[in-house]
This record gives C-alpha cells, structure tokens and sequence, in this order.
C-alpha cells in the first residue's frame, strides 16, 4: 500500500513538472504606475503589460462606483470591454498593439474621452489578470458640450448610461463620453478639435429589455448643444447571439447591427456591442415589426477586412414576442 501511494506521487509530481504555466497578463502598467493613476478626459492613456507571444487579452474598463478600487460586479458597472492581440498593429477588435512585434509584449499610447469618474482598468490571459485603478477629471475648460436627457418607462435605471460622440470623418475614432446622473440628464464635454464632423452621438450600449429611439444623432460641432435626448422604450422582440471566428473564439467589444431589409439599410437599424464572452443582445420596438425580414451584420468600419471578413446573417420575419437566437461567424483571412 505505501509502496503504491509513493508511486502515486512520484506519478503526479511529474506531471505537474511537465504541465506548461496557465497563461496570464502580468506587468501591467498604466500612466508610469502599476496601482492607480490620474488624469483628465481627453488626455493620452498609456499602458504595457505582458502576455504569451501572440496571443490576445481581454481588456475591461469598469466603473468604481463604490471607489474601493476593485471591481466588484455586483455594484460597479463595466463600461466596455475589448480585445487586444499582441503583434496587432491595426487593432483588430480592439485597441493596437503599437511595438508592432510578436514579443509578449503589448504597447498603447491613445487619447481617450472618458467621462470624469473612477475607473478600474483590467487586462486578462486565460482567466488571469491584473488591474490598475484610475481616476479621470473633467476638462478645465471644455470648448463645447452636448447634453440631453435619456427617459424610460417607470421603473426603467436611468444612471450611469453611457453617451458617446465619436468622430465619423478622420478616421482617428476620437471620442468623449458622458454618463447620465439618477434622472437619465447627461454632459459631454469636448475639447476644440472638432476634426472629423459631423459627430456621431449615441447610446453605445443599450441595457435590456429596452431598445432607443432614436438610434443615434449626427451632429456638426461648431458650438454647444442642448436637448439631444433618447427614449428608452420596451423591446417587443429580441435577437441574442455570439459573435465568434472561425477558430470558435468569441469577439468581445464587436460592434454589430440589426436593420430591416426593406429600409436598404439606412433605417431601422439597432446598435450594439458585444460583452467579454461575444455576447449581444437586440431589442426590437412594436412599431418596426411589420412583417419584413431582417439582416445582422457587422458594420465595415469595424475591423480590416486584411485580418477579417465581416460576419453577417439573414434572419426571419420578426413578429410580437419573437426571441431568435442567431450566432455570427466573423472569418479569418490570409490573403
């Protein structure tokens, strides 16, 4: 029996000897500091860490609302979440790695248009990470603003949407967010390089059961605007999936869009993006269902086609009540 047990062991410890370490991010550093950091909106964001050579993080920004600085998601709120690939100088799904080598090692430097809160920022491998907590402060002297109101029906959390105006023009992806107090009132404050008009502003990521009316706003900044406001209104249908490649790894912070057949795609569209897992969800209004089929699709500004094709499907009729569960297939290329 001991002679068993001992065999045992000596059979365990050799294969612990052999099982290669699990994958994980390590050395991040964020603005100069691995623990916390501060900065204002609009200022450039900078950050490295470690990974496996060639493999791809998952990058979170959350929303410290307790301040503790630790995510805790039960009471803070993610506000996106996206992939970075190491040796990904485009940005495929996500921000670029800017060293341009397949080394372990990811490098990004970008001006980022966060609303003034705190944030947790996390980078993960497999499962493991590591986090760095931050603290963005508003512009001293904002050259332009937007504001609005996003209402709903009673009942509906109203705080802590987030509004964003992006650049549609330059090709820069600039933006700058704003998040709506308890009564859905929302600011975004800019800076003066309107580069890129006219502005998209919208509601990046709707909460469920609702949808938004309307879907977004273009606007031309030459000066402040006020009443740009969304409804959320009640989802009478619903389209849910993942969006994967054909490796069957799914694509977190994908943009993805639903629209009407008949409108040539240039109206009833529905954005939206997809969580950490490559999850998204559609919520479709009464009005809209008409007896039409409908497409999703990722839109061409998303990714380069050099890397990706650009997923899409056909789907039914959507009616009153209906649920559809469709995934999308977004296919590598190599030439």
């Amino acid at each position: 029996m001991q002679k068993n047990a001992m065999a045992l062991t000596t059979l365990l410890l050799l294969l612990l000897s052999f099982t290669p370490a699990l994958s994980q991010v390590t050395n991040l550093i964020v603005n100069g500091s691995s623990t916390n950091f501060t900065m204002t909106s609009g200022d450039v964001v900078s950050w490295s860490y470690n990974l496996p050579a060639g493999e791809a993080a998952i990058g979170e920004i959350w929303i410290d609302l307790n301040t503790n600085q630790a995510i805790d998601p039960g009471t803070d709120r993610r506000l996106l979440s996206f992939t970075e690939t190491d040796g990904d100088t485009i940005g495929y799904n996500g921000p670029p790695d800017m060293d341009g080598l397949v080394n372990g090692a990811i490098q990004l430097t970008m001006p980022v248009g966060l609303a003034p809160q705190a944030y947790v920022l996390k980078f993960s491998n497999n499962g493991v990470g590591q986090s760095v907590w931050g603290s963005v402060d508003p512009l001293a002297s904002p050259a332009y603003t937007i504001s609005g109101t996003v209402s709903g029906p009673v009942g509906a959390d109203l705080q802590y949407i987030m509004v964003e105006a992006s650049s549609s023009g330059d090709g820069t992806g600039a933006f700058w967010q704003g998040l709506t107090d308890s009564s859905g009132q929302y600011t975004i404050e800019m800076d003066s390089d309107t580069s890129g008009n006219p502005w998209e502003v919208r509601i990046n990521d709707v909460p469920p059961p609702y949808t938004v009316v309307p879907q977004d706003t273009f606007l031309t900044i030459a000066g402040n605007f006020t009443g740009i406001d969304f409804t959320l209104i009640a989802a009478a249908a619903q389209v849910v999936g993942y969006i994967i490649d054909d490796s069957g790894d799914s694509l977190a912070d994908a943009d993805m869009v639903v629209s009407r057949e008949d409108s040539g795609m240039s109206n009833y569209l529905h954005y939206t993006r997809t969580d950490p897992t490559g999850k998204f969800w559609f919520g479709i209004p009464l009005y809209e269902l008409d007896g039409h089929t409908w497409r999703i699709f990722m839109p061409y500004t998303q990714m380069p086609i050099t890397t990706h094709m650009l997923g899409f499907a056909n789907l039914p009729v959507l009616g009153d009540g209906d649920s559809i569960n469709q995934n999308v297939v977004s296919y590598t290329v190599n030439s």
